[in-house]
Parts: C-alpha cells; structure tokens; sequence
C-alpha cells in the first residue's frame, strides 16, 4: 500500500528570557484513525528526547482553551499553565482563547 502521514509536528528552538525553549507551533494527526493510540504521545516523547538533546530548558506550545482534549492530554504529559499565558499574564490582560502550556527539563 502507499505510505501516507498520519501525523506531524512544527516545532522550532527560541529564546524566553534566559531560557532556552523548543515551542510546539503544531501537532496535528489525521482524523480519528490515529487519535488516541498513543501516537500523540509518542510524537511529544521524541520532541522531548529532542529538547533535552539540545539541552533546551523548557517545552512549550498554545492550545485551545476551548479543545479540551487536547489540554486533557498535554495535562496527562505533564504540561501545566505557563506564567506568560494571556489568560494568567498580568501583562497581557485580554483573553485570546488560549493558553500557553509549558513543562520544565532541566
């Protein structure tokens, strides 16, 4: 059969501060064929095995409020409610819909 992708990744290294970040821009798998066999996960464990890898301090990525799938399953990974998310952010007080997630490395 042909080999088709079920699932992909956009990710890129930056700076927060002082820290250094890989941030999550996309993961996305194909509808519900893929979701919730563990494909999800495994994407986000070689993201991680990538950011400890380059000694990155921090993974972060922007959900959805409203996806609560999708914060159900970052949350089971360990992700929680970054500092800077608009909803949280003293400096940035409007509510865009979403939230930044993040999860410490080192």
């Amino acid at each position: 059969g042909e080999l088709c992708p079920i699932g992909f990744s956009h990710f890129r290294f930056l700076r927060e501060g002082d820290a250094a970040v890989l941030y999550v821009y996309e993961l996305q798998l194909e509808k519900q064929r893929y979701r919730r066999k563990g494909v999800g996960t495994h994407i986000m464990n070689i993201l991680e095995s990538i950011a400890r890898n380059w000694e990155m301090d921090w993974i972060m990525l922007t959900v959805f409020q409203s996806n609560r799938p999708a914060m159900a399953f970052y949350q089971k990974l360990g992700y929680s409610i970054d500092e800077t998310s608009p909803l949280i952010s003293k400096k940035n007080k409007s509510s865009k819909g979403h939230l930044i997630l993040s999860k410490k490395l080192f």
